[in-house]
């Protein structure tokens, strides 16, 4: 999972899905991890630099929760474990991340 979210902060590509093809359901069983239900979040500033509050936290869930797609992530009830990541890109773009697991 590391792998695959540093080289999209490396590269500056934004995708669920990675240069190789592999997937985020794919990556996070290949990483070990025994739930069967699954999600990811992505965010990023898309301005250099940009480390204003408008990207502190209650400002990213903000914008999570007024996304269908993520907001969906959020409330799943089947979700009992999340891990999220901060990471910033040599520009200084801010990526952050949000994993959703289910425990079987």
């Amino acid at each position: 999972m590391i792998v695959h979210d540093d080289c999209a902060r490396r590269s500056a590509t934004y995708s669920h899905d990675s240069s190789d093809g592999s997937t985020f359901y794919s990556r996070i069983k290949s990483a070990g991890y025994a739930g069967n239900t699954t999600g990811e979040n992505w965010a990023f500033t898309n301005r250099p630099n940009d480390q204003s509050t408008q990207w502190g936290a209650n400002a990213l869930a903000i914008i999570w929760i007024n996304s269908p797609g993520h907001r969906q992530n959020i409330l799943i009830p089947a979700f009992q474990e999340v891990g999220f990541a901060i990471a910033i890109s040599a520009g200084g773009v801010l990526h952050f991340v949000a994993y959703f697991g289910g425990v079987p």
